[in-house]
């Protein structure tokens, strides 16, 4: 800018018109409110018409022997984006399903190659088991005080599962007068099921164990899982 204002300025003097100092340094000053302005208008353009307001960050974790595309770790991605998940066995594993937090918002839970919505932050694990390293999980009959009635079920139905998948359970009570109290569970070799409450730290095992609707997390062991439903009086 300042070297275009001296070319005109040496020309303006060889055609011999005067311009006094003061002029030229108001000619500087307009000319940089004006690209001042012109910049200014070019950043609110771009931020209303081309750039992404939210973003948003999957975080993908590995349990076992493979790998995923996207890779491990924290990755951003643009608002309502519905990301590629891709996963690949090591030789002498085998690709389980997605888990995690976020798990069974894939399309596809146990399809090594799916879709996952991203609008918000997700998390999900890729697991991966060796020959027989999976865990049952059985939900018997429930537990009913005072003639109440309920049922249960396991949601993800893929018994036998791998250690640390989160298995998705909801209980049911069947009249307007049964009431579900809470989960309870009971590990290979552990004590006997409690029926009075909860037989396992319910902050280790279930994400809310007085949740009808809740998710368990597998351990090492085999588990039985059941639901506790009895009558509204009861309660009262």
């Amino acid at each position: 800018m300042d070297s275009i204002l001296g070319f005109a300025e040496s020309n303006i003097v060889r055609s011999g018109v005067s311009i006094i100092p003061e002029q030229i340094g108001l000619m500087q000053s307009r000319s940089k409110i004006w690209l001042a302005v012109l910049v200014l208008v070019t950043v609110v353009l771009t931020g209303c018409f081309g750039g992404d307001k939210t973003r948003y960050k999957l975080d993908i974790s590995v349990e076992g022997e493979g790998s995923t595309l996207p890779k491990a770790g924290q990755h951003p991605y643009s608002e309502n984006v519905l990301a590629d998940l891709r996963a690949t066995a090591t030789e002498g594993w085998t690709f389980y399903g997605w888990g995690g937090k976020d798990g069974d918002k894939v399309s596809e839970q146990f399809a090594a190659s799916t879709k996952l919505p991203l609008d918000r932050n997700r998390e999900v694990t890729a697991f991966f088991y060796q020959g027989n390293d999976r865990v049952p999980v059985e939900l018997t009959i429930p537990i009913f005080y005072q003639n109440s009635h309920g049922s249960a079920k396991d949601l993800t139905n893929k018994s036998p599962y791998p250690p640390g998948f989160r298995v998705q359970i909801q209980a049911k009570p069947e009249a307007d007068d049964d009431v579900f109290l809470y989960w309870c569970a009971e590990l290979t070799g552990a004590s006997k099921l409690d029926t009075n409450g909860p037989s396992l730290d319910p902050k280790g095992y279930f994400d809310y164990y007085t949740s009808p609707d809740t998710y368990f997390t597998v351990q090492d062991q085999s588990a039985i899982i059941r639901a506790v439903f009895t009558k509204k009086e009861v309660c009262r």
